[in-house]
């Protein structure tokens, strides 16, 4: 496992720029070589290690692990990035999910987290989990179910901090954050 992951979804080597299903076939995380998806990243990372996600779009949605990592925006990382590193779920949900007794230790950071839609969880589901989220930009999710939420939180004490929670939509009943 890698200590800092890169994922880069058009990098100078990626043989389909913008496609996270055509991969470099040497990509291994690093700066070179960068994974295409997020949850490459994620899987490849090893305990307490740092996942950099370059400005661009990916379309998935990700379970982040319990190992203690962090998954951070390249912008978080490198003052001279201004471009967004935007998690789009493309209608499906929760677009990040926490469900494997994730601790404090686990952060997501500086992600734009859109398109995601469910039920009950649009955004963001935590289940027994408490990660840190913060400087992530939750903007056009939709819970479509009576009593839907964009962030779901059960039996968990996530911190969110620096977030903008933002034209997102709930079905009758729902709300932004439900605990």
């Amino acid at each position: 496992a890698i200590d800092v992951v890169h994922v880069d979804d058009d990098a100078p080597l990626d043989p389909g720029p913008n496609d996270i299903t055509v991969s470099d076939p040497l990509e291994n995380g690093t700066p070179e070589h960068p994974f295409d998806s997020i949850q490459e990243g994620i899987d490849a990372v090893a305990e307490q290690g740092t996942v950099i996600v370059h400005a661009g779009r990916y379309i998935e949605t990700i379970q982040v692990s319990t190992k203690g990592i962090t998954v951070t925006a390249e912008w978080l990382a490198d003052s001279s990035v201004l471009a967004a590193s935007i998690l789009d779920a493309d209608g499906t949900g929760p677009a990040a999910s926490f469900t494997s007794l994730e601790g404090t230790n686990c952060r997501l950071d500086g992600l734009t987290i859109v398109g995601g839609k469910s039920p009950t969880a649009a955004a963001i589901f935590c289940e027994h989990a408490n990660p840190v989220i913060s400087h992530c930009l939750i903007s056009g999710n939709m819970a479509t179910a009576a009593g839907g939420a964009v962030v779901v939180c059960r039996d968990s004490n996530p911190r969110f901090i620096n977030c903008s929670i933002s034209g997102n939509r709930a079905g009758d009943e729902g709300s932004v954050l439900s605990y």
